[in-house]
């Protein structure tokens, strides 16, 4: 560029002095040189700052579709939990009812009859827990491949969206995300897998009216068997409310990026 103002200020004082009067294929000659001269530094720095942009806009695309990605990949692990939403709701419907009715009614009124109630729902909310849930050991390799997954999108992919400025969901929902990632893998439980003596004690008071092998099974009373079936109930509980909760979050956090499971 400072060899075409060179040029220019040359040109001038041709003007002036008439030095292109008569020589018509110089005046050209010099014209183009000069354009030539301021064009194709110009030119350069144009096409660098275009460069540049394109390279950002690349690297925000290529940023974004690995979010994106990790995103629906965790959301795949946490649905993953769930068999189905109609189960989900019958289960939190008759734990409900269990939880709410029917053991207090067997603890405050000392009733076998009531007692013998609550412990076929308990075993009835078993069958409808394996259609609605999946097994404890699969919970737990999804629960951990999601953590994985979480952990390497904090790690790795945010320092690359916030340099790119794409932004970043708040603290406080990161954190929660990783709250119930923790409290879903504590928390989860599968009543299906009740041990052996249990369901023997469940079976003979169903069956035989017998309430012995369940008075030994939790070393009590009627009162202590019901406040025992009420400790598993409401553990299960902990573990449904934390897994829908978890669920509810990373839905909420790919839904406000765009990055909604696929239809």
């Amino acid at each position: 560029m400072v060899r075409g103002g060179v040029s220019t200020v040359l040109g001038a004082i041709g003007d002036f002095a008439g030095w292109w009067d008569e020589l018509p294929f110089l005046t050209n000659l010099a014209s183009t040189v000069t354009g030539a001269l301021f064009g194709v530094p110009l030119a350069l720095i144009v096409l660098q700052g275009f460069t540049a942009n394109e390279s950002q806009k690349r690297d925000q695309r290529g940023v974004a579709t690995l979010a994106k990605a990790t995103v629906r990949e965790i959301l795949h692990d946490v649905t993953g939990l769930t068999t189905g939403a109609n189960d989900v709701g019958e289960l939190y419907d008759r734990i409900r009812v269990l939880n709410d009715e029917l053991l207090p009614a067997a603890r405050d009124k000392h009733s076998q009859p009531l007692l013998v109630a609550a412990v076929r729902e308990w075993r009835d909310i078993h069958d409808v827990w394996s259609r609605a849930l999946v097994s404890q050991d699969r919970a737990q390799r999804l629960l951990r491949d999601a953590a994985a997954r979480w952990r390497f999108m904090k790690e790795h992919v945010q320092p690359h969206m916030v340099r790119q400025q794409l932004g970043w969901i708040s603290t406080e929902d990161a954190k929660e995300i990783g709250r119930l990632l923790t409290a879903a893998s504590v928390s989860y439980w599968d009543p299906g897998e009740l041990d052996d003596d249990l369901v023997r004690a469940m079976d003979a008071l169903l069956t035989a009216d017998d309430l012995r092998p369940l008075s030994r099974y939790f070393a009590g009373t009627q009162y202590a068997i019901a406040a025992g079936i009420d400790e598993q109930v409401e553990q299960s509980q902990a573990g449904l409310a934390a897994t829908e909760a978890l669920i509810a979050a990373v839905r909420r956090l790919a839904a406000a990026h765009g990055w909604a499971e696929p239809a």
